[in-house]
């Protein structure tokens, strides 16, 4: 009887970003839930300038919006809000999104939004 084997390393990284946060708090993302008509706003202290972005997905990982270009952000709170649509302007449909904020590429927290629709 003949075995197939394969061995392979694997190298993982950790990005400690305890310098850039989006706070851990329900009432850091407002409102959420939320629903047509809301703006989310989000809470982000930068002890430091960073490089980031930040970027909305559906929850099977599709982008739908990018909120903050990447590129370099000066220290400070800022308030970020998103209207809930799309990067074509079009409303999105009730479900679960994550904001996620990167650094450097790298993605460093995320959040549930969830929107819910009235039927």
């Amino acid at each position: 009887m003949r075995t197939n084997t394969l061995f392979s390393t694997v190298m993982f990284a950790l990005v400690m970003a305890a310098s850039l946060a989006l706070p851990d708090s329900a009432r850091a993302v407002y409102p959420n839930p939320f629903k047509d008509g809301d703006v989310v706003k989000f809470q982000l202290s930068m002890p430091k300038t960073a490089r980031i972005k930040i970027q909305v997905f559906d929850l099977i990982g599709r982008p739908v919006r990018v909120l903050w270009k990447e590129s370099e952000h000066p220290e400070g709170n800022f308030d970020i809000e998103w209207d809930g649509r799309d990067e074509s302007g079009t409303t999105v449909i009730a479900g679960i999104y994550i904001c996620v904020l990167f650094s450097d590429g790298v993605a460093v927290k995320s959040v549930k939004v969830v929107k819910i629709g009235f039927q």
